[in-house]
């Protein structure tokens, strides 16, 4: 009998990959500029650049943002660096991510811990989170993921129920449960990041720190488990009603003010609401169009290129 495949191992990942030699600062520029009007923002790139050898990259399991590269990029007038896509087996994802993934602090509490080097951490001041990123998008390397810990940091003991958005490998769910949450709920458009988050909030023994998480949301959901709840979902057609003492959403500035009513109604009054993925020239123009009557802003955190904000709902 041929063995069926777990989700996190049937979707391919693709690399879309902007490569040159010796390229000038504008040749770099227009290579960034590229994937952003592709709507892959800069979050989501990841770039090497080694005796002159220059390569932009970032992942997708979508044909047709590929498509989309491709036509923008066949719409150059100056191909000074050439685009490269290559569909990449469960098996080349992890060589690529052991080949570039290793042990690094998060936040001030907290050491991102790939599952393959767990041997090499030594037990210390810093709490470890166990990774392994199966099928799934997030090293927590970005800025916007080390801005959203800091905040969560600062509510230890007051985090109570946390509803992770958009949780990727579900790094944010396994903080908020090291803090004290007593509930973990995830969702993730993302279906294999779903999965994944389940697995690694498993394994970082999340599941012996909190209590039985409500089965109030609904969507399309990985088995059930007594720490933590991880969904496949849209943002946009979320159907849970219930509120929760924390919500974390690191996404795209663009989402969280098309969906800000959507987002603030999942705030327990009293509440926290974290935010980032908001780029630092964006801000200004953010903090306008996200303003509401429901919010006070308690903090923000600037970082090189990216900000995060706390709210704390009224």
């Amino acid at each position: 009998m041929k063995k069926s495949l777990s989700p996190s191992e049937k979707y391919s990942v693709i690399e879309i990959a902007l490569c040159g030699q010796d390229l000038h600062s504008r040749e770099k520029e227009a290579a960034v500029a590229l994937l952003t009007r592709s709507r892959m923002p800069e979050r989501m790139h990841a770039l090497t650049e080694h005796k002159g050898a220059y390569c932009l990259s970032c992942y997708t399991r979508s044909a047709k943002k590929v498509e989309e590269v491709r036509k923008k990029y066949r719409a150059l007038r100056d191909r000074s660096f050439a685009l490269k896509v290559k569909t990449l087996r469960r098996r080349d994802w992890f060589d690529k991510w052991k080949r570039d993934y290793h042990i690094r602090p998060l936040g001030t509490k907290f050491m991102i811990v790939p599952a393959w080097e767990r041997s090499k951490f030594k037990q210390g001041r810093r709490i470890p989170v166990i990774l392994e990123p199966g099928s799934a998008f997030g090293s927590g390397y970005h800025e916007t993921t080390r801005l959203m810990t800091r905040m969560l940091e600062s509510l230890k003991g007051k985090v109570g129920s946390f509803l992770d958005m958009g949780c990727g490998t579900g790094i944010l769910s396994v903080v908020a449960s090291k803090l004290g949450a007593r509930e973990i709920v995830g969702f993730d458009n993302d279906r294999p990041s779903a999965i994944v988050a389940r697995q690694n909030f498993k394994a970082n023994g999340c599941e012996d720190e909190t209590h039985k998480v409500s089965r109030a949301c609904r969507g399309h959901r990985t088995p059930a488990c007594e720490g933590g709840t991880f969904y496949w979902a849209q943002l946009k057609s979320l159907k849970t009603r219930r509120c929760f003492d924390t919500v974390g959403a690191n996404l795209l500035s663009r989402v969280l003010l098309e969906y800000r009513d959507r987002i603030v109604a999942r705030v327990k009054p009293g509440g926290y609401l974290l935010l980032s993925g908001i780029a630092l020239q964006n801000f200004p123009g953010f903090k306008r169009g996200f303003s509401c009557p429901a919010l006070t802003c308690l903090k923000i955190l600037r970082g090189h290129r990216w900000v995060g904000v706390l709210y704390r709902r009224k």
